[in-house]
């Protein structure tokens, strides 16, 4: 593996995982304003849709965390990609 080859596929997954990065924090995000949204609707128990509200939240905040742990998943692959790239690179300086 030539030293050009290496600096491009790492700079590759960087950006990706600068794409993943900004996603996460979407989420994250979401999640952030859902539980705003949540303690809100907490706050008056006695309305007549709260139960149907606090549901609705529960289920978003869940919807929300698949999607971050689904991006966190997205992050542990690109690591594991840059390891097999270094250990490929490693290889071929040692040979």
């Amino acid at each position: 593996m030539s030293i050009k080859k290496y600096i491009e596929q790492i700079k590759k997954i960087d950006e990706k995982t600068q794409i993943i990065d900004d996603t996460v924090e979407f989420w994250a995000n979401q999640i952030e304003d859902e539980l705003k949204k949540c303690e809100e609707t907490e706050a008056d128990p006695d309305h007549p849709d709260f139960a149907k509200k606090m549901l609705s939240h529960r289920k978003n905040i869940l919807l929300l965390l698949s999607k971050l742990n689904s991006e966190e998943e997205n992050l542990n692959q690109a690591e594991m990609e840059i390891e097999k790239i270094n250990e490929k690179f490693k290889k071929f300086f040692n040979s």
